[in-house]
């Protein structure tokens, strides 16, 4: 017998209409995820001063500067790309920050912004941040971009369904456009045709919990938990 008709044979009886309890359910992740927004929301609203666009490419030029010899055509390449047009850069990286932002906040196509924000951090720690270095006497510690590429991956590997998250724009929108799925939701389980589209719920009948049916459900239990008896016949 399986412990839902054990404890149902038992007079026990389950709450109606409650939501099966689920680690990935709670506030922790969405916290996480709210506060992470916010620092990415300070970033956006700083690449938006006008100091950063008059100063975009000769703060890629400092972060060239004493970098090991083997890495200079790495930042040479990124500097004369970029020289070209600095302002359409620097408006171009205040986009990504503010959309990389309200994805966190809002929890909006999560899937496909927690994959973005990874590389993007990426970029800016191999190119915008020197990848931490230069690594000398004095470096304290390998940069900031890595540090939020592995978090942008921590969230894409452990964020919940849309179904489960809290303070989420795709717990609302994947319900609705099944084609949103595959920007909101992290895990291919959740993208199959035929998932679910909300949580499933334990439903059960309340049953009156009596002396005489508290008696008769154990004896079924024990019945029903006790070895079968050897055929005499056989056994003659």
């Amino acid at each position: 017998m399986s412990g839902g008709q054990t404890a149902q044979a038992k007079g026990l009886t389950l709450p109606i209409g409650k939501h099966m309890p689920s680690p990935s359910a709670g506030w922790t992740g969405t916290i996480v995820r709210v506060i992470f927004g916010v620092i990415f929301g300070i970033d956006a609203y700083l690449k938006w001063l006008p100091g950063y666009r008059k100063t975009y490419v000769s703060q890629l030029k400092s972060v060239a500067h004493g970098q090991p010899s083997w890495l200079h055509s790495w930042f040479h390449f990124w500097i004369n790309i970029q020289s070209s047009a600095p302002t359409l850069f620097a408006v171009l990286t205040g986009i990504a920050e503010t959309s990389l932002a309200l994805c966190l906040l809002l929890g909006m196509a999560r899937r496909f912004g927690y994959t973005v924000g990874a590389i993007y951090s990426l970029l800016i720690w191999g190119v915008g941040e020197g990848f931490g270095g230069p690594y000398a006497a004095g470096s304290t510690d390998v940069g900031t971009g890595i540090v939020y590429a592995l978090l942008f991956v921590t969230l894409l590997a452990f964020a919940p369904p849309a179904r489960r998250e809290r303070l989420s724009v795709d717990r609302f929108l994947v319900p609705r456009w099944h084609w949103w799925r595959f920007l909101a939701e992290p895990h291919a389980v959740d993208r199959v045709r035929g998932a679910p589209l909300v949580e499933p719920i334990v439903v059960a009948v309340n049953q009156p919990h009596t002396a005489g049916s508290s008696q008769l459900g154990e004896a079924a239990a024990s019945h029903m938990d006790a070895p079968p008896a050897q055929n005499r016949g056989s056994a003659e």
